[in-house]
């Protein structure tokens, strides 16, 4: 017998999907980047709990750890406080 492996099975789902021109794909409401030069292509996307991967032409092209939409909200509304509050200090001192 062989020992077991490290790392324990994790049971992933696939989908087929086609990269639109701004080269994020949506997966349950979060955005993922890929490379620019696989937008417009048909690649496959492997989802875990735990990660997201993408491949086009049988090669991993991009590697995301798995995020929620909640989180996708917060770094959204952050970003949109710093740069209301840089436009408002620029304002201000003009």
């Amino acid at each position: 017998m062989q020992p077991l492996p490290l790392l324990p099975f994790s049971y992933g789902e696939w989908k087929t999907m086609k990269v639109p021109p701004k080269h994020h794909i949506t997966i349950q409401a979060v955005l993922y980047s890929v490379p620019y030069t696989v937008r417009g292509h048909v690649v496959e996307v492997k989802i875990t709990d735990h990660d997201v991967t993408v491949f086009a032409n049988a090669e991993i092209v991009a590697y995301h750890g798995r995020s929620t939409p909640r989180s996708k909200i917060t770094v959204r509304r952050i970003c949109i406080q710093i740069i209301a509050s840089i436009y408002r200090a620029k304002a201000e001192t003009q």
